[in-house]
């Protein structure tokens, strides 16, 4: 099956410090994922980056495949 959401080399930079480092997945359509993780680990700022509140620094993509909300 393909991914619905496909990141590839995804980074994310706070100052000097790196929040996320060369992250890389996809997510099938229909498919339950839990994300989790020790405090201040990312997992806020992963879901604000995939939603486009917060921009990637570096990396390639996230990529996001065409569904019929109808």
């Amino acid at each position: 099956m393909e991914a619905s959401i496909t990141l590839k080399k995804v980074g994310k930079l706070i100052g000097d410090k790196t929040i996320l480092a060369s992250l890389s997945f996809g997510v099938e359509r229909g498919s339950l994922v839990a994300i989790i993780g020790d405090n201040e680990a990312g997992k806020s700022m992963l879901l604000k980056v995939i939603s486009g509140i917060e921009y990637q620094e570096f990396g390639q993509e996230i990529l996001f495949q065409p569904q019929n909300l109808s």
